[in-house]
């Protein structure tokens, strides 16, 4: 399809600016090169993306905060310009975006989310029942804390976390709304924070709140999920290449 081929270049540099440029403008490229961006002084550019004109973009910095927009907010510009400033970052901060590697972590949010969608649809449960509930809870959970706990470095988490959460939304409602349910969570972190033997926690804490507390069914049951949402993220991360 046209919407899919490549149309424009966007470049990202180190100290935060963004610039687009029509593909063509690189059609006839001579054996000494051709100018592509003006770098300000101390800045470097740090990747370059194909877009089909309509795509979005995510820019993170290394100390975790991200901004995302449509490329089309950024206006077309010629070869020599150095673009327009794409995140504010503080003066210790530096744009973290490897060449990949957000697109890589947007991957990871998705597959996990889909994971997540067929388990709990595999249940059977009526969406609406405390059971299926308590299910989406534990492993909304559980994919928050892998992301933070597996993924490589903060940039990478919150991309993760923001893609499978937009996965989820996109589902439907009953994923959407259980996705960061505060409430609920403060009881799995409060048995997540204490250390050692977490998995055991993660049981218990689920059975009471499928109001069964220690019934050893919920309990397995519980530690169960959150083995394999956990065994599910470490595994994706290593395919993925986003490991330490």
């Amino acid at each position: 399809a046209n919407e899919d081929r490549p149309h424009s270049l966007i470049f990202f540099t180190r100290h935060g600016l963004v610039k687009r440029t029509v593909i063509d403008e690189f059609d006839l490229i001579r054996r000494n090169g051709k100018l592509a961006i003006s770098l300000k002084e101390d800045d470097e550019l740090i990747s370059v993306r194909k877009t089909n004109g309509n795509n979005e973009v995510i820019i993170a910095s290394n100390s975790g905060r991200m901004v995302r927009f449509n490329e089309n907010e950024v206006r077309l510009m010629g070869r020599t310009a150095s673009g327009v400033k794409g995140i504010e970052l503080k003066e210790e901060e530096k744009v973290s975006l490897k060449d990949g590697e957000a697109q890589k972590a947007k991957r990871l949010g998705v597959l996990i989310a889909e994971r997540y969608i067929n388990e709990v649809k595999s249940t059977n449960e009526e969406p609406s029942s405390d059971l299926s509930l308590q299910i989406r809870l534990l492993l909304s959970f559980t994919a928050t804390v892998g992301f933070e706990h597996f993924c490589k470095d903060d940039t990478v988490s919150g991309i993760a976390q923001k893609s499978f959460i937009d996965r989820l939304r996109a589902e439907g409602d009953e994923f959407y709304k259980t996705s960061s349910d505060m409430g609920a969570f403060s009881f799995y972190y409060l048995a997540y924070r204490r250390g050692g033997d977490i998995e055991r926690r993660m049981g218990q804490t689920f059975a009471m709140l499928c109001s069964s507390d220690g019934d050893p069914i919920y309990q397995e049951r519980g530690e169960a999920l959150y083995c394999w949402l956990s065994a599910e993220i470490r595994k994706a991360i290593s395919d993925l290449g986003l490991k330490n």
